[in-house]
């Protein structure tokens, strides 16, 4: 491939960010190719729809809206599978001239998984502009956006009962949820993957968590996963509004701060609200907060720092209780501690010593697994219960030492 192409791929890789709606993907792809490459008159996308292929973005006049399967170059190449490069199109049986001034052609399908799913259509007003190099090229294009685009878009090919949920989380607070998913659904088989290798979450900016996000996503999607929880608050926050914009076919269920249960009915109690600093600034979380905030003393306290004691197994001791009471003790006493990330349930008896016994906690672990089981009730997707689930730790950081803190932390507290 030559240098114009790596540059190109390169640049397209870059550009096309998988969190965005595929139109956007093909939208910024189009406009990239008619830009780098030249002697083109036409750059863009025809997208199957049923029997016909779909004008899609593009760059260049005005074009024909609906192709039929093996109609012209496009169709032909949906009906092949195959990439057709013509060095004169007006030779080209039943060539559809949408643009007179056309002379060459490369088009290229796009699969999901075995599936076409659109087509790549270049053209130019100089005959034999396409060569092989050309076309290797392009392939290299078209594999970023597949890769990146269609990746798992293909809907339906993971509803059975069989497969397994997938939870993700920063790094291994998530464990405390799905506990909950544990103890309510033990025939559910599970794989939970953790991304301690770029934890603490709550830290970074927006951008950041949706892209981060999106790899735990797509490692658990990869392994045919029948519903994605996001055991993460900040992730939450940050991310699950795209991820259930894009992968639209599965059940995708978040996790927020428990701040509803602790304040509904309880008029002049004070809440403390524990989290991290993304899921304070977020408008989800400012929202809740000012609706409860009326008749409730609704208290963020920032913990920054905290999740980092359970990622490295600190679960009691004197630094841990230096740091609780820190962040506590100026805002006690208090009615109840609302735990806004799902590390902090794992320094609940920790938490428990510095503000009293009479205080209660609350976290959302509890009614996310219930809301987990009401979808896949939803979706006709409930295993049977003579099935014994089986559990797989996944972790970005692969290491002995986290495998063992994971299954620690499940059977903490039993």
């Amino acid at each position: 491939m030559n240098a114009l192409y790596e540059e190109l791929v390169m640049s397209m890789d870059a550009l096309i960010d998988e969190k965005e709606p595929v139109v956007t993907g093909l939208s910024n792809a189009s406009a990239l190719i008619y830009q780098t490459l030249s002697d083109l008159n036409w750059s863009g996308f025809y997208i199957v729809k049923g029997n016909e292929l779909v004008l899609g973005p593009f760059q260049g006049k005005v074009a024909c809206t609906r192709i039929g399967k093996g109609k012209g170059v496009c169709g032909t190449s949906w009906a092949t599978g195959e990439v057709q490069r013509v060095e004169d199109v007006h030779l080209f049986p039943g060539h559809i001239a949408c643009d007179c001034a056309s002379a060459s052609e490369i088009v290229l399908p796009i699969r999901s998984g075995s599936k076409i799913v659109a087509v790549l259509d270049i053209d130019s007003p100089v005959k034999g502009r396409f060569t092989a190099e050309d076309q290797e090229g392009l392939e290299a294009v078209v594999a970023v956006l597949e890769k990146k685009l269609y990746a798992y878009q293909q809907k339906g090919y993971i509803k059975k009962k069989e497969a397994p949920i997938g939870v993700l989380d920063s790094g291994v607070g998530g464990i405390s949820v799905l506990k909950e998913i544990v103890k309510l659904m033990p025939q559910e088989d599970c794989i939970y993957y953790g991304d301690s290798a770029h934890a603490p979450y709550g830290t970074k900016t927006v951008q950041e968590v949706q892209q981060l996000t999106f790899a735990c996503a797509r490692e658990l999607l990869s392994r045919g996963v029948k519903a994605l929880v996001v055991a993460c608050n900040t992730a939450t926050s940050a991310a699950i509004a795209r991820l259930r914009e894009q992968y639209d076919w599965i059940p995708i269920i978040g996790i927020e701060p428990a701040l509803k249960p602790a304040a509904a009915g309880r008029t002049g109690d004070k809440v403390l609200v524990m989290a991290t600093p993304m899921t304070l600034r977020e408008d989800k979380f400012n929202s809740l907060m000012q609706h409860y905030s009326s008749d409730t003393q609704v208290v963020p306290i920032s913990c920054e720092g905290l999740m980092e004691f359970v990622e490295n197994g600190v679960l009691e001791g004197a630094e841990l209780e230096t740091f609780l009471k820190n962040h506590l003790e100026p805002h006690l006493p208090a009615d109840s501690v609302v735990l806004g990330c799902t590390h902090y349930p794992f320094v609940k008896n920790a938490i428990k010593g510095i503000v009293g016994e009479k205080t209660a906690i609350w976290d959302g672990g509890e009614g996310t697994a219930r809301e987990v089981k009401r979808r896949l009730e939803e979706e006709g997707l409930l295993r049977s219960e003579e099935h014994q689930g089986e559990i797989i730790f996944l972790n970005s950081k692969e290491c002995a030492e986290i495998q063992t803190r994971c299954w620690r932390l499940l059977e903490y507290g039993d």
